[in-house]
């Protein structure tokens, strides 16, 4: 509970190798925790990971569901950049009251990209216009500011500081689950195997 509810401070270091973290537990009070190692996303080591990207996401309000979805209160669009002209593909997800993220006849639909140098300075909106068209009708639409992606400079073995990348512009969780097995593989030096416990048998 301690750990829970005491705010961050800092990874404490011994001879350059992560051995801890420190809580802030009240005003005049620190608490150490110690450990074999650390897993953080990059905002907790900004100084061991770099810039590999930005993503712009848009959001978008709407009073019905996407059109020729059959009405369907979730749905995923995927605009490969062939398609779209742009650098990257073009992730939609759509949710609506049913996930708990809307109003009752509401909907939320993200629109989401990853960016080149060029479409970073470019016009959200315009970057996203043929997409926001094939929403219908949009109550409201929400520009977010570009998010960095980062990327961890090292494995993490000689620091114990092991560091995931940042989320992408994909809607799905593919690029998520990667980076966990990634994470795994880089801890235990073996990749993870996902079976029923039966011993599997060689081809």
């Amino acid at each position: 509970t301690t750990m829970l509810r005491a705010p961050y401070k800092e990874v404490v270091y011994t001879d350059g190798v992560a051995t801890g973290i420190k809580l802030k537990v009240n005003e005049s009070e620190d608490f150490e925790v110690k450990c074999k190692y650390i897993l953080g996303d990059p905002s907790y080591f900004p100084d061991k990971v770099q810039e590999v990207g930005k993503v712009l996401r848009v959001v978008c309000i709407l009073d019905q569901a996407i059109p020729n979805t059959n009405n369907a209160h979730s749905a995923q669009i995927i605009i490969p950049q062939k398609e779209s002209g742009r650098s990257h593909d073009i992730y939609v997800i759509c949710l609506s009251s049913m996930h708990c993220v809307a109003p009752e006849g509401k909907y939320l639909a993200i629109i989401s990209m990853e960016l080149d140098e060029t479409e970073a300075k470019a016009d959200p909106l315009k970057l996203f216009n043929g997409v926001i068209k094939l929403l219908g009708q949009v109550r409201e639409t929400i520009v977010m500011p570009a998010s960095t992606l980062y990327a961890p400079k090292s494995d993490g073995k000689d620091d114990n500081c092991f560091i995931s990348e940042s989320y992408s512009g994909a809607s799905h969780f593919q690029d998520a689950a990667r980076n966990i097995l990634n994470l795994y593989q880089r801890i235990t030096g073996k990749e993870l195997e996902l079976t029923n416990g039966e011993p599997q048998e060689q081809e």
